[in-house]
């Protein structure tokens, strides 16, 4: 009995032995080349979202320049690298027409709202997509309407 364990083991042997040399013998005898990734896909752009924002001392006044109406608009106030700073939604503003929010509206994450007696706001962010759902972004200077 031992024997025929001892014979199996030396045909097993040799069996593995034939298929390292028919490897080698396919690949050349040279070592494979390492796995590589593929390259990360292209993704393009956010498209630039054409905008003017504007400030008259208690309003911001928010024009879309675009010519289609932007949906699910979000608007940030003076938004900063951690902070998204004072923010406000708006559902729908229309193509080449402008709308006037209370800048009172704005607030922070946590409540605190704008204050346009004590703050003047210089930038704002602005999220929004179009009738199809393509994302458009922009940050512009916050003009002075006096």
């Amino acid at each position: 009995m031992a024997r025929i364990f001892k014979l199996v083991g030396i045909a097993f042997g040799i069996g593995i032995g034939l298929a390292l040399v028919s490897v080698v013998a396919h690949t050349g005898g040279e070592p494979s080349k390492p796995l590589s990734l593929p390259e990360k896909p292209s993704v393009p752009d956010t498209p630039r979202l054409k905008a003017g924002v504007g400030y008259d001392g208690s309003n911001i006044v928010v024009a879309n320049l675009m010519d289609f109406d932007i949906v699910d608009v979000s608007l940030y106030l003076d938004p900063g690298i951690i902070s998204s700073g004072f923010s406000y939604g708006y559902r729908r503003i229309k193509r080449h027409s402008a709308v006037l929010i209370p800048s009172a509206h704005f607030q922070k994450y946590n409540g605190v709202r704008f204050n346009p007696f004590k703050d003047e706001p210089s930038i704002m962010r602005i999220t929004a997509r179009n009738a199809t759902g393509a994302f458009f972004k922009t940050t512009e200077s916050v003009k002075a309407l006096r």
